[in-house]
């Protein structure tokens, strides 16, 4: 594979970029929301074990074929974090799915089900499935 000509770009740049796009505040909102979510699963008792850290960053490799310590150098490298950054992410991300398990043992989901729009979209999901099913039956 021919290599790529590395450029230096202002991190300013970047952003600029992003905004111009109208994906900077979206990005922006997802990474607050991971913030806030992760720091309230924390203020709940909710931690992450050096076991379910491991497990999730070799998820995360496996899906993005990072299939060697050198693989997952180099992508580090070429998008510019360190593992520090890479741990901080898993670490959250786990954070905030088992937050999400606690708010689905915590919250009444019969107040969710009540709302119009929910209650069609699961309708909606329920028949898709019904078609997916009929389909793999042949």
């Amino acid at each position: 594979m021919a290599e790529i000509e590395t450029l230096d770009i202002p991190v300013d740049e970047v952003v600029q970029y992003l905004k111009m796009k109208e994906i900077f505040f979206k990005a922006t909102q997802e990474v607050f929301q991971r913030k806030l979510a992760a720091t309230a699963a924390r203020n709940v008792g909710i931690t992450v074990t050096d076991e379910e850290l491991q497990e999730g960053a070799d998820i995360f490799r496996a899906a993005n074929h990072l299939f060697t310590v050198g693989d997952t150098e180099r992508w580090m490298k070429r998008i510019g974090i360190t593992m520090e950054s890479f741990e901080s992410y898993i670490q959250t991300s786990l954070l905030v799915e088992k937050f999400k398990d606690y708010m689905e043992q915590e919250l009444d989901t019969q107040t969710f089900l009540s709302d119009n729009a929910v209650s069609e979209r699961l309708r909606e999901l329920k028949f898709q499935k019904w078609f997916d099913d009929r389909d793999k039956k042949g």
